[in-house]
């Protein structure tokens, strides 16, 4: 707490330099110009005045006050020191006050505690004297004298009628009031709203509108409680100190911590670097970048910025703590051990220690390990809020639900104004009412109000996958896995988060798998394929427990895909090849930065088909029980080089060249040209300067389309085909620039004008290059959007002959050979089309139904199973599976229809009817008779009546 805030209370002494002698008329208008560039955060300018001040005769104590205050701003600790200690005529609190802040960002605590109780006796009235007084003695873990330091605040607010109207004392005693609170647990709830709204707004808002002090605690308060809103939280509370003085260090951090919860690193090392431009010696800054590091898995990185702390503060606690996280996350143990009994030989053993260690751990999902220091830095604090609130979501993410909501209901006594604890406990109230439905090796959980019957269905196919996928990477799960599905994306982003929105459908933190529901509407993420995302999901569980959770980001996504085992899709295939082309691919050190850092919108996409593609290499060129062997070494806790040495024979760097120029030799057969763009701008200044042929004016309107320049793209390819009318390459750019205007005209007549100019010049293109499949595949859109079937099956079978990955041939075609009722010709398009898309459930649901019209009732039920993992609410779909599968003799999943039908339309007696026959053919009479008696319950003519007794 004390390394995060006792800067924000640096600037809590403004009357410092206000105070002492009345100055000569002819001195005022200097020291209040020096004054007004301090408090604006013009500190060099602002020293200057001041030095010049103090070599005058008989200089004021304000002008060296006020250098001490730019020095302390900038992070001269030593200078500023000195400058107070030689300034013994000055005997005053202030003076005091602010050698206690250096010698804080010495890291000289006991000096710091005595000038504190110096101040304290020069002034026992003083806020910022009894405030940090108080804060030293909670960080050197006097915990004996701390509640009583505090007290002294309770003492001003408790039975006063009206605060005075300084912005200082009302910061001051507002942050000492709040700190007695909550050590003495008393009325916490009631406390916090009068400290930000009585004290701290009023500070900012109504004393004084430039006092930015109030505004840092404001912000630091709010951000606590996880409130970080732009318009009424701690972002709009450090944006408008900084439109105060915009060289506030603890502005900056404060932003920058805000991004790190949101994963934004870019942001996170912008605002940690406005910090140190203002203040290279800000410890606060330096923790920031350390901890941004750890979410990164860059530890030793993490430990070079905490070590830059300790140069600067060699006591500093926060950055020991940092330090200590990241070699536990290295298997460093001899390295914590060394950062603790550092610490501990400043104070006795720390809460925030722990809780640095268990957030670390937690992050790295080695939970029975975070959960013991969660538990130690409770028991040092039992104050401490944030480690019950962390403990309670690392329990969630455990899957120790039970565990997690008493952690959590702790917490929230301690702290009411908790954000992400409150967005918890209000999803136990709908976790409370969710069904659940346990099967021999999975426990699913579901709304069964709005997803009615989705255990019993989901759980049939769970329960098919799980022996393979154990099997092909060797591994015994000691647990059942959980999967909890939610009705609403939000419900989802709390339950895997803490917060409200996740940009994903499904995530696995170990044993346990959240979904969001594949529904339509509003704060739904619509249809997709649940069987393959399950499949995705339960992988990680799988290779997360074979490597006790230590398996990195890229193997587990790429093995997850790997084990979809469906085609690669057509625009992950176009990335490939774009990183192919301009030699962009990511390597192993920088493949986990897709994921985690994404610098550019397809940067996570990538990774993930990269990944896969990384495990293809690997299982041809190695075979794969290569894969094993990598497991093994990460659940040994060896690092990636050792083992790629140890079960490759292959360093990591010879790998990232091997795979490059396997992925180079795949993508060559896949029907893209590899050559690598050209510079646009090399291209132009050539066209510039010599009289230019219709090739380099080709090759331009390609890298002008490839930079995106579609008007100076279409300018160079007229050019070139004036020069030579056949130039396929220049017709080419043409087309595509005019079809993608035609896609997003505004109206169907500017379209229709726009496919008119184009479709003479696609025709020239289609006779110059016969192998082009662009205009082939622009042809058939024409054609199928001017229903002109004849000319657009030419198109898409040109399509498909030329480029068969792309799905837009199998769609285009499937749906002529349907609407001409062509089954045979509509079946194999639509079970190429139905390998890619997971979106559109009537894919698999046509397949079925020709299936059915052919009398193939066996593939007719297992495509209608298809159709059901998409949209597994339609009752159409489940009807025809369940006679579908009934008639083949498949009982157990024609029952499992059936019973998904009397959940979605509970009053027809039809479904329990035919779930009272399927049940009673299996032999659960329990069970038959029980959908019989709600079957003659609906109408008492109904045929189950014979099943009962």
């Amino acid at each position: 707490m004390i390394s995060r805030l006792w800067c924000v209370c640096v600037f809590l002494c403004l009357s410092f330099i206000a105070q002492g002698d009345i100055l000569p008329d002819a001195a005022k208008p200097t020291l209040v110009e020096g004054r007004d560039l301090l408090n604006k955060g013009e500190y060099e300018a602002a020293s200057r005045i001041f030095d010049e001040l103090r070599q005058q005769p008989s200089p004021s104590h304000e002008a060296t006050s006020g250098l001490a205050r730019c020095y302390l701003a900038t992070g001269k600790y030593e200078e500023g020191y000195a400058l107070l200690i030689e300034s013994t005529a000055n005997p005053s609190a202030d003076r005091h006050l602010f050698l206690v802040f250096f010698a804080n960002g010495l890291g000289r605590y006991i000096d710091a505690l005595e000038h504190a109780k110096s101040a304290v006796q020069a002034d026992p009235k003083h806020s910022g004297a009894r405030l940090e007084y108080a804060r030293l003695l909670e960080l050197l873990g006097r915990k004996d004298e701390v509640l009583e330091a505090y007290r002294w605040f309770d003492q001003q607010i408790v039975g006063r009628e009206e605060m005075p109207k300084d912005a200082e004392w009302l910061t001051n005693v507002g942050l000492g009031f709040l700190r007695f609170s909550v050590l003495a647990r008393t009325n916490v709830p009631d406390r916090t709203k009068h400290v930000l709204n009585k004290m701290l707004q009023a500070a900012y808002g109504r004393v004084d509108l430039t006092y930015w002090p109030a505004r840092i605690a404001a912000g630091d308060l709010l951000r606590e409680k996880y409130n970080n809103s732009d318009q009424d939280g701690s972002v709009s509370d450090y944006l408008a100190a900084l439109r105060i003085n915009p060289n506030l260090p603890e502005a900056q951090v404060g932003l920058g911590e805000v991004a790190l919860e949101n994963w934004q690193f870019e942001e996170v090392e912008k605002r940690a670097g406005l910090a140190l431009e203002v203040n290279p010696n800000f410890g606060p800054a330096l923790h920031l970048l350390s901890k941004k590091c750890i979410y990164e898995r860059r530890y030793s990185e993490a430990v070079a910025h905490g070590q830059r702390a300790l140069k600067i503060n060699p006591n500093d606690l926060t950055a020991m703590s940092i330090i200590a996280s990241a070699r536990v996350c290295m298997l460093d143990q001899p390295g914590r051990q060394e950062m603790q009994s550092r610490l501990e030989a400043i104070r006795p053993p720390w809460s925030e220690f722990h809780r640095y260690i268990g957030e670390a751990l937690y992050g790295i999902r080695q939970y029975r390990d975070s959960e013991r220091e969660y538990l130690r830095a409770i028991e040092l604090d039992a104050n401490n809020a944030n480690a019950r609130t962390e403990l309670g979501m690392m329990y969630m993410q455990w899957g120790e639900e039970s565990k997690a909501r008493e952690a959590l209901e702790a917490a929230w006594t301690l702290d009411p104004f908790n954000e992400r604890t409150k967005f918890t406990l209000d999803l136990f109230q709908s976790l409370e009412k969710f069904a659940r439905h346990e099967t021999a090796n999975f426990i699913i959980k579901h709304d069964a109000e709005k997803d009615p019957g989705l255990g019993v269905f989901l759980g049939t196919y769970l329960e098919e996958i799980f022996e393979p996928v154990t099997r092909d990477f060797g591994a015994t799960l000691d647990e059942k896995t959980i999967i909890e599905i939610f009705p609403t994306h939000a419900g989802f982003g709390v339950r895997t988060t803490g917060r409200p929105w996740i940009p994903t459908v499904g995530a696995c933190s170990g044993r346990l798998i959240a979904m969001s529901s594949p529904r339509k509407g509003e704060d739904r993420t619509g249809p997709f394929n649940m069987a393959r995302v399950l499949k995705h999901e339960f992988t990680h569980v799988v290779t997360l427990g074979a490597t006790k959770n230590r398996v990195p980001h890229w193997l587990t996504e790429g093995l997850a895909v790997y084990e979809e085992d469906s085609p690669r899709d057509f625009d992950w295939m176009q990335l490939l090849v774009q990183a192919i082309r301009r030699d962009d691919l990511f390597t192993l050190d920088t493949l986990n930065w897709g994921f985690m850092r994404p610098k550019r919108p397809t940067d996570r996409t990538m990774a993930y088909a990269q990944s896969e593609w990384m495990c293809e290499f690997i299982v041809e060129r190695f075979g794969y029980d290569a894969i094993g062997g990598l497991l093994a070494g990460f659940r040994d806790g060896k690092t990636q080089p050792r083992i790629f040495e140890e079960h490759l024979k292959i360093s990591p760097d010879e790998f990232d060249k091997d795979f490059a120029a396997w992925a180079r030799k795949q993508a060559s057969t896949w029907g893209w040209d590899l050559t690598p763009p050209e510079d646009v701008k090399v291209l132009r200044e050539k066209v510039a300067e010599e009289t230019a042929g219709p090739d380099l004016l080709t090759r331009l309107a390609q890298s002008e389309l490839e930079v995106e320049n579609p008007d100076e793209a279409m300018n160079a390819a007229r050019k070139a085909l004036e020069l030579k009318p056949d130039e396929s390459k220049a017709m080419q750019t043409i087309v595509t620039v005019l079809c993608n205007r035609a896609r997003f005209a505004p109206t169907e007549p500017e379209r229709r004008s726009i496919e008119d100019e184009v479709l003479p010049l696609l025709e020239r293109l289609r006779r110059a290059d016969s192998k082009s499949w662009p205009a082939a595949k622009f042809a058939g859109e024409i054609f199928l959007r001017r229903k002109e079937w004849d000319q657009a099956v030419t198109a898409l079978q040109d399509l498909q002959r030329l480029m068969p990955y792309d799905p837009a041939s199998w769609r285009g075609l499937a749906g002529i050979y349907l609407d001409r009722e062509q089954d045979d010709l509509a079946l194999s398009q639509l079970v190429e089309l139905a390998r890619v898309d997971i979106q559109d459930a009537d894919v698999p649901f046509q397949i079925a139904a020709i299936h059915q019209r052919a009398g193939r009732l066996k593939e007719a039920a297992y495509w209608y199973r298809q159709s059901l993992f998409i949209d597994p609410f339609d009752a159409r779909t489940h009807r025809a599976l369940g006679d579908a599968a009934m008639r083949v003799g498949d009982t157990r999943l024609a029952l499992n229809s059936y019973r998904m039908l009397t959940s979605l339309e509970p009053k027809n007696p039809r479904y329990f009817e035919t779930a009272a026959v399927a049940a009673n053919k299996l032999g659960d009479t329990q069970f038959a008779q029980e959908m019989a008696r709600k079957a003659v319950a609906l109408d008492p003519q109904s045929s189950a009546k014979a099943l009962l007794p």
